[in-house]
């Protein structure tokens, strides 16, 4: 039995998002940088290049989610 959890992706303009897998479409979707997970203000798919951009950039600067195991 293992704890690791597989995340579901999505990618929008070249930048990968990820479903929470605890919440799903009851949380914002996430972004991965340097191994850590943060959410972004999105709950849907970015409508453009810019607003996925904006969305990676501002999530970098949150708190990263509290360490999950993922595939």
């Amino acid at each position: 039995m293992t704890d690791t959890i597989e995340l579901t992706s999505f990618e929008f303009f070249g930048i990968t998002f990820y479903e929470n897998p605890i919440f799903g479409d009851e949380a914002p979707i996430m972004i991965k940088h340097y191994s850590k997970y943060y959410n972004t203000e999105l709950w849907d798919a970015p409508l453009n290049k810019e607003e996925a951009q904006d969305e990676y950039d501002y999530a970098k600067t949150t708190k990263p989610l509290v360490n999950f195991k993922c595939q």
